[in-house]
């Protein structure tokens, strides 16, 4: 499985890092939870090697910088949703970890 890195730009300028790993679709998004990384599931991606799997870096966590200042549930939200399309992914399955899961179950209401 190959690990690249890629950027998106959201709506609102600001820089959305995240890793994915190709594979096969359909692909498994998954969010880190407060004072976490994308790296934080770097072993789960390992262990999904059959599917598509994409570590989104929450904003003010890992290689990304707090901005907004504060960032709302919904910037969180628009950043998942700006990733998957960014990606042109169709279907996913969206898993998270703390703040992560909340994030997540919001992405997909």
């Amino acid at each position: 499985m190959m690990n690249m890195v890629r950027g998106a730009t959201t709506n609102d300028g600001v820089s959305v890092s995240y890793r994915v790993f190709q594979s096969a679709d359909p692909a498994v998004v998954i969010l880190h939870g407060l004072a976490g990384s994308s790296t934080d599931f770097l072993p789960t991606a390992q262990a999904l090697a059959g599917r598509r799997v994409v570590l989104i870096e929450q904003c003010g966590h890992g290689s990304r910088i707090r901005a907004p200042v504060e960032p709302s549930r919904q910037a969180v939200v628009d950043d998942v949703v700006h990733v998957i399309g960014a990606e042109g992914l169709g279907v996913v399955d969206l898993a998270g970890q703390s703040m992560g899961a909340h994030a997540v179950m919001l992405a997909a209401a």
